[in-house]
């Protein structure tokens, strides 16, 4: 389960955007 990926890439995409 990427739980802790996705919480962390959430911020990083929501940056590069």
């Amino acid at each position: 389960r990427p739980e802790i990926l996705f919480f962390f890439v959430r911020p990083v995409f929501c940056y590069i955007l």
